[in-house]
């Protein structure tokens, strides 16, 4: 019987995944791309932390590299892997490659970002559905385990509440697959 329940939610899980997957856009910010190909190591991801970029108004992909880039001082530009707007996935960095999302805690660390300030509203119900999807399907492809996928917040030496006081940190991991 337990077998067949996981056989059942791996069924769900590859039906559901093939109509979110329709939502993730790649975007290519081709000074990033020759940073990451020349600087950085690539290595299997074990861990993924999620954040929210605390912007309340609408933002673009190029603006919050550009921040990243030019006020935080971070050569590479775009912190995270993914990116998750009100309605689509955008991957930024290949998931293989050193992010800048995580004090101390980059290597092997994918980064997943919801556009929002989660102190002062709840994520959208498409940001949820996205990002359950996203982990789910990053936690089959790299067997990364359930207890390795945390909120910023839980990483020592991290001080912040990222991602929020309304995100539901504990009811989001009910919905990753074991």
């Amino acid at each position: 019987m337990r077998i067949f329940k996981k056989f059942i939610r791996l069924v769900f899980f590859v039906l559901f995944w093939s109509f979110v997957s329709r939502e993730i856009l790649n975007q290519n910010f081709q000074d990033v791309e020759i940073c990451f190909t020349q600087t950085t190591q690539k290595a299997a991801p074990k861990y993924i932390t999620i954040h929210h970029d605390a912007i309340e108004h609408p933002v673009t992909l190029d603006e919050i590299n550009r921040y990243h880039r030019d006020s935080c001082g971070w050569s590479c530009g775009f912190a995270y892997h993914f990116y998750v707007s009100e309605n689509k996935i955008y991957q930024i960095r290949n998931e293989e490659t050193k992010g800048a999302h995580v004090l101390n805690a980059n290597t092997a660390n994918i980064g997943i970002c919801l556009h929002g300030n989660f102190d002062k509203t709840k994520p959208t119900l498409k940001q949820q559905i996205l990002l359950i999807a996203l982990v789910n399907y990053l936690k089959f492809k790299f067997d990364i385990p359930k207890q390795n996928i945390k909120p910023h917040q839980d990483w020592e030496q991290n001080n912040t509440h990222c991602c929020g006081q309304n995100f539901d940190f504990e009811k989001f991991k009910t919905f990753i697959l074991d």
